[in-house]
């Protein structure tokens, strides 16, 4: 597919869906929001059809600060899989990533950086907690891609852009797995944290901890 045709239908929420989906069944057409009108151009959908919002919203529950979103197994795992791609070359935090550890995450350790392409990189990070958590960047716009988002799932904001923060849970597991997706016109951002549910079955970390972290995280 020609960059010019990239689309981001949702920065997370199609991770989870198509996730979710793949491992109930043969895999489904996804239904198209259709195309971006330009590189770097964000436009969100206000109507869904009655195909689109089936499937969008399959396995989803709308909570009161986050979606939750029904996942497989092998999805909580997500982090921990993917540090295995690290390069070890490129081990060390960027001057710019080091200058928020060291003034607004004291503990927060950088595990390391995958490249995946000239404008998407993943960075991975470990907490007090022990818990880990990827931070993915992508400059959409510098590969001639643009974004249509279900406006329905807009549900927080971070740095003031429209966000989407969802919490995967799979059957029979307590660990979970947060995922903030936004972007600010030309970047998008989907941070991954691992979590866990407490005894009253609700996860550990709060909603607003992790937009916080976000924001501290790609402030410039």
């Amino acid at each position: 597919m020609n960059a010019s045709k990239i689309i981001l239908v949702v920065s997370i929420f199609l991770v989870f869906a198509i996730t979710s989906h793949s491992q109930q069944r043969p895999p489904e057409i996804v239904p198209q929001l259709g195309e971006p009108t330009g590189a770097g151009v964000v436009t969100y959908i206000e109507n869904l059809t009655p195909e689109q919002h089936k499937f969008y919203w399959k396995g989803t529950v709308k909570k009161e600060e986050y979606f939750l979103v029904d996942v497989p197994t092998d999805y909580i795992s997500t982090v921990t899989v993917d540090m295995a791609l690290i390069n070890s070359r490129h081990n060390k935090p960027s001057s710019l990533v080091a200058k928020h550890l060291t003034k607004t995450h004291l503990g927060l350790k950088f595990l390391g950086r995958f490249n995946e392409s000239p404008n998407r990189v993943n960075d991975f990070y470990e907490g007090i907690d022990s818990r880990k958590m990827m931070l993915i960047t992508w400059r959409f716009a510098a590969d001639g891609g643009g974004m249509r988002m279900p406006a329905d799932f807009v549900n927080s904001r971070v740095n003031k852009n429209k966000a989407t923060l969802s919490l995967g849970k799979a059957v029979n597991l307590n660990k979970v797995m947060w995922v903030l997706g936004w972007n600010n016109g030309s970047i998008s951002y989907e941070l991954f944290m691992e979590d866990e549910l407490g005894a009253d079955g609700e996860p550990l970390k709060k909603p607003k901890s992790i937009i916080a972290l976000a924001e501290s995280l790609t402030t410039n």
